[in-house]
C-alpha cells in the first residue's frame, strides 16, 4: 500500500512538472513568436544589421570592404562588450584578432594614434580605421 501511495505522489508531481514546463514553454514561444516569424523573413544583411544594430553595423560593413583578407585587427572600444566583439570577428572573418594588429577599428572611443598610423576610414571624431604602416 505504501507503494502505491507514492508512485502516486511520483505521478502527479511529474505531471505538474510537465503542465508548468509545458506552460513556460508556451509563454516563452508567444513572447518571441512574433520576433522569429519576422527574422526568417530578412535577408542575411537585415539580420546581421539586427544583431548588430545599425550604425555598429554600416561600420563593420565598411571595415569589411577596406581590410585585406587575413590581416589582423584590434578592436579599441568601450561600447562594445566582448559577446558583440566576437560576433563582430566571426562577421569579419577571416580576419583575426591580434595584438600585432594591421589595422585597429576604434569605434566610438577617443584613441591616440601614433606617427606610424594612418586613417583610412572615418565616419566621426570617435569612430574610423588606423592602419599601422
Amino acid at each position: 500500500m505504501n507503494d502505491k501511495i507514492i508512485k502516486r505522489i511520483f505521478i502527479f508531481l511529474f505531471c505538474v512538472w510537465c503542465v508548468v514546463w509545458a506552460k513556460g514553454l508556451c509563454k516563452d514561444i508567444k513572447n518571441n513568436y512574433r520576433e522569429t516569424v519576422d527574422l526568417i523573413g530578412k535577408s542575411q544583411e537585415e539580420k546581421w544589421e539586427y544583431v548588430f544594430g545599425l550604425e555598429l553595423y554600416e561600420y563593420l560593413s565598411e571595415a569589411k570592404k577596406i581590410i585585406p583578407k587575413y590581416e589582423t585587427i584590434r578592436f579599441e572600444s568601450d561600447n562594445i562588450d566582448e559577446y558583440k566583439m566576437f560576433r563582430a570577428l566571426y562577421f569579419l572573418y577571416p580576419t583575426k584578432l591580434s595584438e600585432n594588429e594591421s589595422y585597429i577599428l576604434v569605434y566610438q572611443n577617443h584613441f591616440e594614434k601614433n606617427k606610424n598610423q594612418k586613417i583610412v576610414f572615418a565616419k566621426d571624431k570617435y569612430t574610423y580605421i588606423i592602419k599601422n604602416q
